[in-house]
């Protein structure tokens, strides 16, 4: 995550994170802006693994609009799950993130 929040991420951590992490899904954030570190992650793109085993690189166009998702075969997909279970222990818990950044809810100043 780079600041500023695309539309698209500003609807997924309110929409969707919240009422999931709510849930008990684990989900976290690697802010680029509090982890400089991380920023070499951003050539290998968004991804997701699957099972600890299937991954699928996420596409997005220069605007942030999710265009879809294409799948890895399983001899690269070893060096990406490396590189997630890295991004992982960068990245700090959406519920910590989320109460720490009220500037982007949709209501600020209520929280």
């Amino acid at each position: 995550m780079r600041d500023p929040l695309t539309p698209y991420l500003r609807y997924q951590f309110e929409w969707c994170y919240t009422p999931n992490t709510a849930a008990g899904q684990d989900i976290r954030v690697l802010d680029m802006t509090e982890t400089p570190a991380a920023a070499a992650l951003l050539r290998v793109g968004d991804l997701a693994v699957v099972e600890g085993r299937h991954v699928v690189r996420l596409r997005y166009d220069p605007d942030g609009s999710y265009q879809g998702a294409v799948t890895v075969g399983d001899d690269t997909a070893v060096g990406y799950i490396a590189l997630a279970e890295v991004a992982w222990n960068l990245a700090t818990p959406f519920t910590t993130w989320w109460a720490e950044h009220p500037q982007y809810h949709r209501d600020h100043t209520a929280v």
